[in-house]
């Protein structure tokens, strides 16, 4: 068998190296409370805005589930860097999150309990043994069994950066008194076993995430010469309908002219996703189609998808208006055509014929029908995202 493991020498093996370990918590209860593939998505996404945010080009060691091993070998960086280090990775990972709020289509528990998340930062200095497994390298040594254990510690904040007092001492005194106000630094002391009591030091950061504001735009159509207006009731209540309309894999079992759609599996429901769908007929021959969500209002009732091709100048927008009328909703279908000349005239005729007005009440009268009958067939209390959208009827 083919030894695994190359080193030069035992030596040259222990390095002093930086230990920075960025941890989302609230991880496990997380997946645990949460019930689609949605979650392992948006995970996904929040540790690539903690890689992408490495401004001290940190080495990763490795990927967990719930976070990164970052680490740099010899002089460790100073701690005024690795303050501004771990607040950039903090603001961009809850920006993430509030924006993702903001922007989320869909109303599954993982897309509803991202907020819940947080981040905390350890930051500790001693020495590793970097060892190369095939192409890649992982660190041993205590100082890193250490580092994972101070995660563990009895510290009752959620969000926080940890400083181990061996880190500190690697810093100049009369720099760290520039640096820190130590009125705001908390001391604690932990016990493991094989370390016995160990020291840290952490800085509280809650009152970061309070700054962090995103502001939701309003949207306005362009100007244009007349929409193409159509509406329809269905029974069953206003968010169900929502999560089905917003949904784009479910379009396939509603939209007739529809084909064919293509999207990354990753993708979650949300304002700035696009796909490509096929679609024939309409257009007299079929088509490739860019199908973008663009906007969503706060209380959810106004809904706007973009339709274009560029080499065909086609720009249409589609906004589904959503009301409550007794236990059903009231959706408002609306088609706006933006641009000017001949091929926008053509495109407006298109839609306008008697065939293709046919088409389109069809299609809402297939979403009727899918809507109430996901609601009837699996109950109030459960989502559409539940529905095998596969199954086409």
């Amino acid at each position: 068998m083919p030894n695994l493991i190359e080193k030069n020498n035992i030596d040259a093996a222990v390095l002093p190296a930086l230990i920075m370990i960025p941890d989302i918590s609230g991880f496990t209860e997380y997946m645990y409370n949460s019930d689609n593939i949605h979650c392992r998505y948006i995970i996904a996404e929040l540790l690539e805005v903690i890689l992408n945010s490495n401004m001290l080009d940190l080495s990763v060691s490795e990927l967990e589930g719930d976070a990164v091993l970052f680490y740099k070998f010899g002089k460790p960086p100073k701690l005024e860097e690795i303050i501004l280090q771990c607040n950039l990775i903090f603001n961009n990972f809850h920006k993430y999150i509030k924006q993702f709020a903001a922007d989320k289509l869909c109303d599954c528990k993982c897309c509803d309990n991202a907020n819940n998340l947080s981040l905390k930062f350890i930051i500790h200095y001693g020495k590793v043994s970097p060892v190369k497994i095939k192409t890649h390298e992982k660190l041993f040594g205590i100082d890193m069994i250490l580092a994972h254990r101070l995660l563990k510690s009895n510290i009752q904040i959620r969000e926080y950066i940890l400083f181990s007092e061996t880190y500190l001492m690697t810093q100049d005194r009369s720099e760290l008194n520039q640096i820190i106000d130590w009125k705001q630094v908390e001391s604690g002391t932990v016990s493991f076993q094989n370390f016995g009591l160990i020291s840290y030091y952490y800085i509280d950061l809650s009152s970061l995430k309070e700054k962090i504001i995103i502001k939701k735009e309003s949207f306005t159509i362009p100007k244009n010469k007349g929409e193409i207006k159509y509406k329809i009731y269905i029974d069953t209540p206003i968010d169900f309908v929502q999560e089905i309309v917003t949904n784009f894999k479910f379009k396939p079992n509603w939209i007739s002219v529809l084909q064919d759609i293509r999207f990354e599996e990753r993708t979650i429901p949300r304002i700035g996703a696009e796909h490509k769908c096929l679609m024939s007929d309409i257009f007299l021959k079929t088509i490739l189609i860019d199908y973008s969500s663009i906007y969503i209002n706060d209380n959810r009732s106004r809904y706007v998808e973009k339709l274009s091709n560029k080499y065909l100048g086609l720009n249409i927008y589609l906004t589904y208006f959503l009301k409550k009328k007794g236990l059903g909703t009231l959706l408002s279908m609306e088609l706006s055509f933006v641009g000017k000349g001949i091929y926008t005239l053509f495109i407006k005729y298109l839609f306008k014929r008697r065939i293709t007005k046919r088409r389109i009440r069809g299609s809402l009268a297939k979403l009727k029908f899918l809507s109430e009958e996901i609601y009837n067939k699996y109950n109030v209390n459960v989502t559409p995202h539940f529905y095998n959208n596969n199954e086409h009827i």
